[in-house]
């Protein structure tokens, strides 16, 4: 019940009534925080706190109680990004979790999992790997939208700039967001960099591109190139874009293809893109040998 906050305190307690433990610090004016480290079949209780403008807290909101899946069935977890760096201890905590550890613990979790993220700073915040990310082998969500003050347009860049190319003679391998393992959503990222793509499904399908600038900057106006924007590889029932202005992809200022389709890929769905400017084609379907150009 205040007006004047600079952040909010969230609190939690194991019974409702002593022993509240602050256990995130939230920006003023944020409507969201992922709680990242519970248990399966346990009962926590939460409680919010304004911190004002004169340095003194309000009073505690009401408490809100939340009770978890129980074990018997491996519950999704939420990994929670809040550091650019590209450092990696093996583990992704509240106190430090790169883009690197939420995919690798991601990987490693049963169930359908999603990377959630609340980088600090002025945006937009770059995340420039210094090898390859992770392969992405389980089913997983990547949502760049949960950043806060994301409304319509991505804030969080993954640049490949600093990854070492190829060796010369070589094919370039780089990419941005390497899937291969199937059931996953990718959203509200800028993919910039890559020298081999910025989105890679491979094999396993049933995976969803969207939302994401592809191939340019954080405005969507300035090429920053991959070699190709989005490649699918012997995959089959994906999706590029959608139906919704939400789901929409910007692919464009890439070297090569916007999307790349190769080998008996079928029933890929590219819709409602903004495909235009990259170096060859906006679509090209490969072996089908039925080509489409740019579409705005």
């Amino acid at each position: 019940n205040t007006n004047d906050e600079t952040a909010f305190y969230l609190e939690r307690s194991t019974n409702g009534l002593t022993n509240w433990t602050a256990i995130g610090n939230i920006r003023a004016n944020a409507t969201k925080y992922w709680v990242t480290d519970l248990t399966c079949n346990s009962t926590s209780y939460y409680r919010v706190r304004a911190l004002r403008a004169d340095g003194q807290f309000s009073n505690a909101s009401n408490i809100l109680t939340v009770t978890t899946q129980p074990c018997s069935q491996p519950a999704p977890r939420a990994f929670l990004v809040n550091s650019t760096s590209d450092s990696s201890d093996g583990t992704c905590t509240i106190q430090n979790c790169t883009l690197r550890e939420a995919i690798t613990e991601a990987n490693a979790n049963t169930g359908s999992n999603i990377i959630v993220f609340n980088l600090t700073g002025n945006a937009p915040y770059t995340i420039q790997p210094l090898l390859p990310l992770p392969l992405i082998t389980s089913p997983m969500t990547i949502d760049g939208t949960s950043q806060p003050g994301y409304t319509a347009a991505p804030l969080i860049i993954v640049n490949g700039d600093l990854v070492p190319p190829a060796q010369p003679g070589t094919e370039p391998t780089r990419v941005g967001i390497n899937i291969t393992g199937g059931g996953t959503t990718v959203s509200g990222l800028v993919i910039n960099g890559w020298d081999y793509g910025g989105v890679s499904i491979m094999n396993s399908g049933g995976n969803v591109i969207k939302g994401n600038y592809i191939g340019t900057d954080a405005t969507g106006n300035t090429a920053v190139p991959n070699l190709n924007g989005v490649i699918i590889y012997e995959s089959s029932n994906n999706v590029i874009g959608g139906e919704t202005v939400a789901a929409h992809n910007v692919i464009s200022g890439n070297m090569d293809d916007g999307v790349k389709i190769i080998g008996t890929s079928e029933q890929n769905l590219v819709s409602g893109n903004s495909i235009f400017a990259n170096g060859h084609l906006g679509i090209d379907l490969g072996t089908y040998r039925s080509e489409i150009g740019d579409m705005l």
